[in-house]
């Protein structure tokens, strides 16, 4: 190397100038690069709080959603109360808050608490009661004592004070309580939920309680902060009282204003700092939803020892910086080769720490559970690409076709790419996004719920966002599975007749199928009765919401419907189609879930006493044998034979009242609006035991009045009609006759579509009057629907009302008017 050049004025001048320059740009970059760190670490500090008033919030929020879950719970049970005794309501209450609150471990405790002598006239304290202790979830009667008296607790009268009007709503849904101290020795802070149950008017008829526990939230706050000298402080607005300060401890439970660092915070409602005691504070806060105020103070010193850090190392920079603008001006020659050195390795420098910032992104990504890919137009897979991806897709997927990977279906395919290449043409973003919610936005995918977000990038290559969503696809179907059992639940508690029966009748119909099938009737007689059999079995579960053995026998009919249409000679097939069908397993578990909800005891109980109906038959004989010989009054004798025969027999009202809510379930599954079935007749009339078949095979003529007969709302209004649809039952005894009538005011029988059928089944229609037309709705396997369904479509259920109105001997009239309704007569001979 040569000598270096020696130092003069000039190089001196040079020097000066050149340590000006080096501090200006050293200034500069550290002014920025110091601002930067700064606003980063309150960046870190108002994400914390965010996310920590998001844990608040969503800890309320589920707080609300238990006492909502009670509230609708206590409704329910006061709705069927008067199905229970007190004992039984005892049991049901306790069983479900127990259970309730063991998977609810938030809440130190709860109870549903009924308005004096509402739920029970006896009862004016009913407010049962559970509390976690030593991690048990206990139950008690305790507080529903005059002693306790909780009407009159402040807790109970901040929802429902005394002088409020029981048949008007409350300003709020829920009513939080103030932060309280735990007065049963735990002292935990608590605070209390309070929500409004009501009966069927819509009437308040007492309220629903949680109560929370603050002490584990407080002490999850308290730790989670985001530097090792910030302080936290939570506030409820409501009541204003300090639930957390770390900074001052001695504040707790005591209102903000009596603290003056508080007080100046909140009074100023913007971010500022404070000065508490001789350290000065950066301060930062949020209002949550559920009105509580949250901050974290952070001491400003700590926020500024990185910048310090960053000015001294801006002093070295300048010395170094300056020093080497020098030596190179005085070197530019004989250091050539250094410099090239130098810019080589500040390049290899600059490449390092791209490659670093590349992998922590790619750290970041593949961190983030969700998988993240690009491909090209020509839908292959880019070389790079998150670790999610692998888990979700399989291994090696580089240069794969993304659609092959993702549908097996051609078809599904194709349209794949079409749409996302319609969309990368088009200029207009609204269309572009419009062909993008085209594609799918969840699949199944190796047995997992993938949930699938579409980027279009500059460079018209594609980004696919994968996010495995199979646990909340659990979750939401766990939900309603719970939602079905709770509907199937309160309908077998409403309807404790049909589900008795239609239980006893359908395990005797699954324990005789060997004997169902008789080889002296066709092939197709038998696949009738059996068809008829199923579909009625069917309705009658679906009125009880019992989906998974409605599912099971739809299945059945399916099959048994495939088999009508092949070309067999004997039974054989159809034998051994029953006794490959397991029709029992699903009836057992929704008895199950029956017994698990309401007991055992309700579940074999049938709240009746069974007398062989021989014996009161014989009864009979012998009372008209003596009256007889007596020579009684051939009235009185009568009157004494028909209460007599009351026992061996069901009012008729009895087994028709169940169908005003078949009747308003179906028509809320067909989205019509529907008056509550009318059913008008002696409620004392006693139903022979032989036309109890033929009662329940109605629910065949129901479901057709709803289905085809009453129009939709919109329908209706067009035909200048009243927009509810109007069925009306009505009964009668004439002589010894029993007539049963149904009615509505729908669109009538469509007497061309009845045509059209007939025509395309090669039948000559043209002598046919319309009451003939109308007989062949009762043929078997007749419809006019193009689509099954698991409620109609089979063409099935007219024919079981027909064979059933057939054993009886019975007689049915037809009357029906385009646009004005239709009318069902049926006569049978007692």
């Amino acid at each position: 190397m040569s000598r270096i050049k020696k130092f003069t004025l000039k190089n001196f001048f040079v020097f000066l100038v050149l340590l000006a320059l080096s501090i200006l740009i050293v200034f500069l970059g550290v002014y920025y690069f110091s601002s930067s760190i700064y606003d980063t670490k309150l960046k870190e500090i108002k994400t914390k709080i965010e996310f920590n008033a998001k844990s608040i919030e969503s800890l309320t929020a589920s707080l609300e959603q238990k006492t909502t879950e009670l509230a609708d719970f206590g409704s329910m049970m006061h709705v069927i109360s008067d199905k229970f005794t007190k004992e039984e309501l005892d049991k049901i209450f306790s069983t479900y808050l127990v259970k309730s609150f063991l998977t609810f471990s938030d809440a130190m405790g709860g109870g549903i608490w009924f308005e004096p002598h509402s739920i029970l006239k006896n009862e004016k304290y009913y407010g049962p009661y559970v509390f976690r202790e030593k991690n048990e979830v206990k139950f008690t009667w305790d507080l529903s004592t005059a002693e306790y008296n909780y009407h009159g607790w402040d807790w109970y009268e901040m929802a429902l004070p005394k002088n409020h009007n029981r048949t008007i709503k409350r300003d709020k849904l829920y009513y939080w309580s103030a932060p309280y101290k735990d007065g049963a020795g735990s002292g935990a802070l608590m605070i209390t939920v309070d929500a409004f149950m009501y009966d069927k008017n819509k009437n308040i008829i007492g309220i629903s309680t949680v109560d929370w526990g603050l002490n584990d939230m407080l002490k999850y706050i308290e730790e989670s902060r985001p530097t090792i000298q910030t302080h936290s402080f939570l506030i409820d607005n409501e009541s204003s009282l300090v639930l957390l300060n770390t900074i001052n401890p001695t504040s707790i439970m005591q209102k903000f204003s009596d603290d003056a660092v508080l007080k100046s915070i909140v009074n100023d409602k913007k971010e500022r700092t404070v000065n508490v005691g001789n350290k000065q504070f950066q301060v930062l806060f949020i209002q949550t939803s559920n009105k509580m105020t949250y901050g974290i103070l952070t001491p400003t010193e700590e926020l500024m020892v990185e910048q310090n850090s960053a000015i001294l190392i801006s002093i070295l920079i300048t010395i170094v910086l300056t020093s080497l603008f020098y030596f190179i001006y005085i070197n530019v020659i004989t250091k050539l080769q250094q410099i090239i050195k130098d810019k080589t390795e500040t390049l290899v420098d600059s490449l390092n720490n791209i490659q670093e910032r590349q992998q922590k992104i790619s750290i970041l990504l593949d961190n983030a559970g969700q998988g993240f890919l690009t491909f090209d137009k020509n839908f292959k897979i880019d070389d790079e690409y998150s670790r999610e991806c692998i888990k979700l897709l399989g291994e090696n997927i580089a240069s794969e076709d993304v659609a092959t990977l993702l549908f097996q279906d051609k078809i599904k395919q194709e349209f794949f790419k079409s749409t996302l290449l319609d969309a990368q043409n088009e200029s207009m973003e609204i269309k572009r996004n419009a062909y993008l919610s085209l594609l799918p936005a969840v699949i199944i995918l190796n047995k997992r719920a993938i949930k699938l977000e579409y980027k279009i990038l500059e460079d018209g290559n594609f980004m696919l966002i994968l996010t495995n969503v199979s646990s909340q696809k659990r979750l939401e179907n766990k939900i309603k599975k719970e939602q079905e059992v709770f509907k199937m639940i309160v309908s077998i508690v409403s309807e404790t007749q049909i589900f008795y029966d239609t239980k006893d009748e359908y395990l005797k119909f699954i324990n005789s199928l060997d004997t169902l099938i008789n080889d002296k009737k066709s092939i197709q007689e038998n696949l009738s009765d059996i068809y008829r059999a199923i579909h009625t079995f069917k309705g009658a579960f679906s009125q009880l919401y019992m989906e998974d053995v409605v599912q099971v026998l739809h299945n059945i009919e399916s099959e048994i419907a495939e088999l009508s249409k092949e070309n067999e000679q004997n039974s054989d097939r159809l034998r051994e189609l029953l006794n490959s069908t397991d029709l029992r397993t699903s009836f057992e578990a929704s008895l199950t879930l029956v017994k698990d909800v309401l007991g055992v005891e309700f579940l074999d109980s049938h709240n009746f006493v069974k007398i062989d109906l021989s014996n009161i038959q014989s009864l009979q004989e012998k009372i008209a044998k003596v009256f007889s010989q007596k020579g009684m009054a051939s009235i009185e004798c009568q009157d004494i034979l028909t209460q007599v025969q009351t026992l061996s027999g069901t009012k008729l009202y009895a087994l028709l009242k169940p169908y005003i809510a078949l009747v308003s379930q179906l028509a809320t599954r067909f989205e019509k609006e529907i008056y509550e079935l009318g059913i008008d007749g002696d409620v004392n009339l006693v139903a022979p035991e032989k036309i109890k078949p033929f009662i329940k095979s109605l629910m065949h003529v129901f479901r057709n009045s709803i289905d085809h007969g009453i129009e939709l709302p919109e329908e209706r209004l067009e035909l200048e009609k009243d927009e509810k649809g109007t069925i009306v039952c009505k009964f009668e005894q004439v002589e010894n006759s029993l007539k049963i009538i149904i009615s509505d005011d729908g669109i009538g029988i469509d007497v061309e579509k009845i045509k059209e059928k007939l025509q395309s089944q090669d039948i000559d229609t043209t002598n046919l009057t319309h009451e003939e037309f109308y007989n062949f709705i009762f043929e078997n396997e007749f419809t006019t629907k193009a689509v099954v369904t698991d409620i109609s479509g089979r063409g099935v259920g007219m024919s079981v009302v027909k064979a059933e109105l057939d054993k009886l001997g019975g007689t049915v009239d037809i009357k029906s008017e385009k646009n004005v309704g239709t009318t069902f007569m049926f006569v049978l001979p007692l």
